[in-house]
């Protein structure tokens, strides 16, 4: 807010780790918590719950996302990541500098 950036936007920062507690229903704060819980599941990222963090069931059911779904998101996330590992030429995998 204090830099003015639109309102979707820091409602998407404000609410991605809690969109459950949110006053509305955000198809951006649903989007930006989905890549986070994935980030988390992967261990990119560290949450609250690390590898045991799951996506808000509010979340899942809203957009109607399957197991199916992460699975493909996590495989697809992985690869984009190594491709950019290899572009970069970063010799020692982001996985193994995520702690």
């Amino acid at each position: 807010e204090h830099w003015n950036f639109p309102v979707d936007m820091v409602e998407a920062v404000r609410w991605h780790h809690d969109p459950d507690n949110s006053d509305v229903e955000s198809p951006i704060i649903d989007v930006v918590h989905t890549a986070d819980a994935l980030c988390i599941m992967q261990g990119i990222s560290n949450g609250k719950d690390d590898l045991m963090y799951r996506p808000s069931e509010a979340v899942v059911e809203r957009r109607g996302f399957t197991p199916n779904d992460f699975e493909k998101a996590s495989s697809m996330m992985l690869d984009e990541l190594e491709q950019l590992e290899n572009l970069f030429e970063i010799n020692e995998p982001v996985s193994a500098v995520r702690r």
